[in-house]
């Protein structure tokens, strides 16, 4: 277990009564094998953006900027799947944004990314 894992757990599947991390996870070992839980899955599932994204169309609308980039060798390949399906799914709803797809990983180059890239969409978004 990460402790992305535990966060995300945390945040879409907790549950109280489950010490000693007091979440549900979407998967449980048995026989050496992960084998999915259906109701944490689902709940995982439900709060990602795509899915969400219906949802919340009408007020991801009337943002003045959303932006995000992926790495193209991030330590989560499924992370650059996910990104470009995002990025797909608010061109199809019509949610203005800015994606971008760089080389590197999640932390190459952060200091260059944030001063040419994340400060100048903020400064032309909160203008």
């Amino acid at each position: 277990m990460s402790l992305v894992d535990l966060a995300i757990s945390a945040a879409f599947s907790p549950n109280p009564t489950q010490p000693p991390f007091f979440v549900d996870f979407p998967v449980q070992k048995q026989g050496g094998n992960l084998v999915l839980v259906e109701k944490p899955h689902a709940a995982w599932i439900a709060n990602l953006p795509i899915p969400m994204l219906g949802q919340y169309r009408s007020n991801l609308a009337r943002l003045r900027g959303i932006g995000f980039e992926v790495g193209t060798q991030d330590f989560n390949p499924h992370l650059i799947v996910q990104a470009r399906d995002f990025d797909e799914a608010l061109a199809r709803n019509g949610i203005a944004h800015e994606f971008e797809v760089f080389t590197g990983s999640h932390t190459d180059r952060l200091a260059e990314r944030i001063e040419t890239k994340t400060l100048p969409f903020f400064s032309r978004i909160l203008e």
